[in-house]
């Protein structure tokens, strides 16, 4: 309880030991932790996916560079086929077959060539829609991951600022009997009462240790109820 305690008993002989936690809202920790832990995970998703993008995209640049060198041998196998149909054409008028079909068998070759260029070609089209696919989700993705990353840091904000609004208050107030062995947690220290006691106000306390260089040091003490 982030404003203190106020009971009548806590714990008795039989029962599991007590444990109080005064002064800190444990309930909007927990609440933090797991914003925390969600925005961590975005931030981690978000890196990933975008180290994803940059391979894709320099798989996209190579393969750029892969078609333009396939279209370049098309290209020049094209020219060099008509070369050779023109002299085809001379040598079957002029009856030179042994020439003709030398440049024949020379000519399909090429054409074999021509044709797996192409369908390189081909393929680095469909791999390059794919990759402009993959790109467009992932970045699709990390757009919803901002959102909810803005959002989320800005519910933790506003709960931060609202939390912050009241001053803790480390007390416990017991009416009638508080059973030794309970545990007592406050925001900076914690103990476990080595006897039972009856009325009584337990607090937490900050003095200047000079022994330690005047360092602030907390403790918890119990006190008379107050009147």
């Amino acid at each position: 309880a982030k404003m203190g305690i106020k009971a009548g008993a806590i714990g008795n002989e039989s029962a599991t030991p007590s444990r109080l936690t005064m002064g800190v809202d444990e309930h909007l920790n927990r609440i933090i932790a797991d914003f925390d832990s969600r925005l961590e995970l975005h931030m981690k998703t978000i890196k990933e996916l975008s180290g994803e993008i940059q391979e894709l995209e320099k798989e996209d640049s190579e393969l750029h560079a892969f078609i333009s060198e396939q279209a370049y041998i098309q290209d020049r196998t094209q020219i060099e086929i008509r070369d050779i149909e023109k002299k085809l054409a001379a040598l079957k008028a002029s009856g030179n077959m042994a020439a003709f079909q030398k440049l024949s068998a020379n000519i399909d070759t090429m054409r074999k060539k021509a044709a797996e260029a192409e369908k390189q070609i081909d393929k680095g089209f469909e791999r390059q829609d794919e990759i402009a696919a993959g790109i467009a989700q992932k970045k699709k993705r990390i757009r919803e991951l901002e959102s909810m990353t803005a959002e989320v840091g800005d519910t933790k904000n506003r709960l931060v600022e609202f939390s912050a609004k009241k001053t803790a208050l480390p007390e416990i107030k017991v009416s009638k009997h508080i059973q030794a062995g309970t545990r007592i947690v406050s925001p900076n220290c914690s103990m476990i009462l080595n006897q039972s006691s009856g009325r009584c106000c337990i607090r937490e306390f900050a003095r200047q240790d000079k022994a330690a260089g005047s360092m602030v040091m907390h403790e918890i003490r119990i006190g008379e109820y107050p009147p």
